[in-house]
């Protein structure tokens, strides 16, 4: 690797820890790693706690254009000279206004896009648990009529109203240097969907670190870990499992929507008696759980991006399980590094789940393999050399 460049990370956190703030701490590692000075320019959304009724009332036109944070990271990077600016999440506080504060002072910018909001303003082409695109298909108009980003009319028009703005400017053409993805999929839906330009388009895997190693035994129970919530597919979950005889335990990991409606029905079907709400816990914890599973399941009904559980599965040699959809069915190599399903097909997953625990050597064959796909893709030491690349293409 040639001289150290200067690095300014840019991320906005959201109020609850999310994969996104994970990926932007792994990608500031990995940047670290490859031997380049980082420094950094956060906001978070515990801010808005804080706000009063009038400055709430400020927030839609934040989204589109955050004055406050345009002052402050001209003066930063003024002050810090970086070679290159790294952008993971600019929702709400930071807004994609940065990136035209960075071109003006002749940074180049990277940015590391882990949804479909570019596209979709609930970043996920999902509403009433099926797959939509008819924003892309008729206009984004269509999400404030659904109020498909939290439910709400007024933050949907918002998150439409910053894009829109945005892609009249030319923002995402003409200010960012390089889109960073994790999946060809998502790089290919983005093309089509948003617009993006695919010459600017890198696929980046993901990373995990620090590197948890395979497990020495086989586990003793099924796990999911993620997020309660309709689009990652727990009711198909359930489902299929008080379909299974005999079935192991299933240790069910995360908060979000859907935690009552699952305590209420693991409670009232004798079917679910070995099922086992966990809530959230500490991320080694939760690493912990994994290197114990038999496998872990990722039955997501979306356009998932890809899940930093996965690819922890992967590092811990557990087989996953995972739903034949989106980014999912693209590191997920049917019978190789694990099995898929049809989404939301509870007898689909019955039937790889059974086929899966009636023969465990061919589960640790499959754990194994996941093992190989992390370590030739997903460790930090790829990440630093991919991100390496990119830094000195761009670098002045």
């Amino acid at each position: 690797m040639g001289a150290s460049l200067k690095i300014l990370f840019v991320h906005n956190h959201y109020q609850v820890r999310s994969g996104e703030a994970q990926v932007y701490e792994l990608d500031r590692q990995a940047a670290e790693l490859a031997g380049h000075e980082v420094t950094c320019y956060t906001r978070h959304n515990r801010e808005l706690d804080h706000y009063g009724p009038l400055r709430r009332l400020s927030l839609a036109a934040r989204t589109t254009w955050a004055w406050d944070t345009q002052h402050t990271l001209s003066q930063m990077i003024e002050r810090e000279r970086p070679d290159i600016a790294h952008f993971v999440n600019t929702l709400p506080l930071i807004s994609p206004a940065a990136f035209w504060t960075c071109q003006r002072l002749a940074v180049p910018v990277v940015y590391n896009v882990q949804n479909y909001r570019l596209a979709c303003p609930a970043a996920t082409f999902l509403r009433d648990g099926a797959i939509c695109t008819e924003c892309p298909d008729h206009g984004l108009s269509r999400s404030v009529r659904y109020a498909c980003y939290r439910d709400s009319h007024a933050a949907t028009l918002a998150v439409v109203l910053a894009t829109q703005v945005h892609r009249t400017l030319g923002t995402f053409e003409r200010a960012v240097d390089r889109f960073l993805v994790p999946s060809t999929f998502m790089a290919q839906t983005l093309i089509k969907h948003a617009g993006l330009d695919r010459h600017k388009l890198i696929v980046k895997p993901n990373s995990v670190a620090p590197d948890p190693g395979p497990r020495a035994e086989r586990g003793t129970y099924l796990l999911y870990a993620g997020r309660l919530a309709p689009e990652k597919g727990l009711r198909t979950l359930l489902d299929a499992y008080a379909l299974l005889e005999m079935p192991p335990a299933l240790k069910i990991l995360g908060e979000g929507p859907l935690q009552t409606e699952l305590a209420a029905r693991i409670a009232n079907d004798p079917r679910l008696a070995r099922v086992e709400l966990l809530g959230a816990v500490p991320h080694a914890q939760a690493v912990a759980c994994i290197r114990g599973a038999l496998a872990l399941i990722v039955p997501s009904q979306w356009y998932e991006s890809v899940p930093l559980s996965l690819l922890e599965a992967f590092a811990c040699a557990v087989p996953v399980v995972a739903s034949r959809i989106g980014s999912l069915a693209e590191v997920v190599c049917e019978r190789r590094n694990g099995l898929l399903f049809d989404p939301g097909d509870a007898e689909d997953l019955r039937a790889a789940l059974s086929e899966l625990l009636a023969s465990p050597p061919w589960a640790a064959e499959l754990g194994a393999s996941g093992r190989d796909t992390y370590l030739a893709h997903h460790t930090l030491e790829r990440n630093a050399s991919a991100l390496d690349a990119v830094y000195r293409e761009l670098a002045p």
